[in-house]
């Protein structure tokens, strides 16, 4: 019979990484403890042994505690925040520490989640488009919480540790090709239970202190010795049946939707009420101007997107895999069904913006936004198709091309009616990837141009030629995120032919509509790059790294992000970038 130790549930793993913990190290649970037990006003030995036995005075018994865990009781496994120094900033499981060396000694050892926290307290999340956190980036030295312990050092071992995101990345390596509908379907379900939580305990941990002393709870009759050191994990059956019956009738997650209302969780504004129908019709409603969908939010503020100005990319060749619910780019629309009449679809227009987009998906679900007072269909991204741009008119009506490359509009005073004609209009079968891409989006064309000097046939494959070792384009390649392509190996396209010049095309190039090959990123405002090179020639010697001059990095960043430059002086528009691009036909 093995040694006692705790129990991780792969349900524990799975919460670890949708809170982006980085791994699990193995640790002398009299370490843990000695990095987060707080021995009041004694740093002495004696100090620390006193607050030990308090604890373990407390705790339940570890088998307690593995039975809990493995009934899906406990959610969070034993882990640490950790600052850039060393230091601990946070802990989840001193009472199955405790519990642990009670049964198997001081000597037992025990698997703890670790948090990488920045400077600023923030997570480093290892989800990061740029610079990641990952294991290998803990602390050599773990150093303790409290002030009287800070002196405590624990050396750090990776032998034996889960490295969650080496470990995901090498099972992801081998997934190639489209994801299925069941892949799309387990994203629906997902978040349809969770829209459908009433109140999660474990998520308000900082409420039950408050709860304890109002209540006047106590642990089997004896009070608890301080009940900040008490979290929800630590509660039998009954006391956490007390403590959500409280957090309902207390207020208290009226306050925190109130004064915390961007890190409230989601399902407290917004309440699932379907799962729609595969083939369903959607509107979104923007005042942008895209064709495709891109960015949009991830769980972490979805009831709040409009206030989140940096959107989440999604990339499709993760978004409807299994990569972690809380990594998933969703975007938000109505269902056709609601927004029926033209008097819907103008209010509509007038709340949310002008330009439109109707488009199918199989695996949205519809929720009720209490702070919206409307019905908001909510999908994970890359899973629309059948995407059409439309024209809204107070007087014709709806708008949409009508497919036979004349660029005329067919008109229609309902929604319904018409995504009754999308749908029954026959659609020739697509031959190439671009093909299967200009119908989704209901184009005549590939809407992509790129200029050169050089006359080229059609079928021409484009590469990006510019020298990576350049300046600019170190500082591009260093702050680009995985996602998008290395600035300086792209092949660069706009939307509109007549802007080319400002693109760089110049008097007399030749003007080429071309196919993108692979993923095509954008638009970004092409003008940042006159902005870098001002102050690279202003500013920076040529030999220097713009990568650590504070100016250039912003303004490259405000590049990838999609960001507009507000200086007009410099010559540039919306770019599109793709790695490669094949030639359909000269345009001039």
């Amino acid at each position: 019979m093995g040694k006692p130790e705790i129990l991780l549930t792969q349900a524990q793993i799975e919460v670890a990484i949708d809170n982006k913990l980085v791994g699990f190290i193995r640790m002398e649970a009299i370490d843990f403890l000695r990095l987060t037990l707080d021995a009041r006003d004694d740093d002495s030995p004696e100090g620390f042994v006193h607050a030990l036995q308090d604890l373990q005075g407390v705790a339940k018994t570890l088998e307690q505690y593995n039975a809990w865990s493995a009934e899906g009781k406990i959610r969070v496994a034993p882990g640490l925040a950790v600052a850039p120094s060393g230091h601990v900033v946070g802990h989840e499981g001193r009472h199955r520490a405790a519990a642990l060396i009670k049964e198997a000694g001081e000597d037992s050892v025990m698997l703890v989640g670790i948090e990488l926290r920045k400077d600023d307290g923030s997570t480093w999340s290892p989800r990061a488009m740029r610079n990641p956190a990952r294991l290998r980036n803990v602390p050599p030295v773990l150093r303790g919480q409290w002030l009287l312990n800070r002196d405590i050092t624990v050396p750090v071992s990776l032998e034996g540790a889960i490295d969650l995101y080496g470990d995901r990345e090498a099972r992801e390596a081998p997934r190639k090709g489209k994801p299925t509908r069941a892949d799309c379907s387990r994203i629906q379900q997902w978040l349809y239970d969770y829209l459908s939580t009433d109140v999660d305990p474990y998520d308000f941990n900082f409420a039950v202190k408050d709860w304890i002393e109002q209540e006047g709870i106590t642990d089997g009759g004896t009070p608890y010795v301080d009940p900040t050191d008490v979290m929800v994990e630590d509660l039998s059956p009954e006391q956490l049946k007390a403590f959500t019956a409280w957090l309902k009738k207390s207020g208290e997650l009226d306050m925190y939707r109130r004064e915390m209302p961007y890190e409230s969780p989601a399902y407290l504004t917004l309440q699932a009420e379907s799962k729609l129908p595969e083939g369903s019709w959607f509107v979104h409603f923007t005042s942008a101007s895209f064709t495709r969908f891109e960015r949009g939010t991830t769980l972490e503020g979805l009831h709040l997107s409009t206030w989140n100005r940096n959107k989440a990319v999604a990339n499709c060749s993760k978004n409807l895999q299994d990569q972690g619910a809380f990594d998933t780019v969703f975007g938000f629309a109505f269902d056709v069904d609601r927004l029926r009449t033209m008097g819907h679809v103008m209010a509509a227009s007038r709340r949310y913006g002008s330009r439109a987009l109707i488009f199918q998906t199989d695996c949205a679900v519809e929720a009720y936004h209490d702070g919206d007072e409307e019905h908001q269909a909510i999908f994970p991204l890359c899973s629309e198709y059948n995407v059409h741009e439309l024209t809204i008119d107070s007087s014709e009506g709806i708008g949409v091309d009508d497919g036979k490359g004349d660029g005329n509009l067919v008109w229609f005073g309902r929604l319904d009616e018409l995504a009754q004609y999308l749908e029954s209009r026959p659609r020739p079968r697509a031959r190439r990837a671009g093909e299967a891409t200009r119908q989704r989006a209901g184009e005549s064309s590939t809407g992509f141009y790129h200029a050169s000097w050089d006359e080229l046939a059609v079928g021409t494959v484009l590469e990006g030629r510019r020298q990576i070792d350049a300046p600019i384009e170190r500082l591009f390649e260093e702050l680009r995120r995985s996602s998008q392509p290395n600035h300086a190996q792209a092949v660069f396209m706009v939307r509109d032919p007549d802007a080319i010049e400002q693109a760089g095309g110049g008097i007399g190039g030749f003007v080429y509509e071309v196919e993108p090959v692979g993923a095509v990123s954008g638009p970004y405002d092409g003008k940042w790059y006159g902005e870098i090179a001002r102050l690279h020639m202003t500013r920076y010697r040529t030999q220097q790294d713009l990568t650590k001059y504070g100016p250039t990095v912003r303004a490259a960043l405000q590049y990838w992000d999609g960001v507009e430059c507000p200086d007009r002086h410099y010559p540039g528009v919306w770019e599109y970038l793709a790695t490669g691009a094949r030639v359909v036909r000269r345009v001039r």
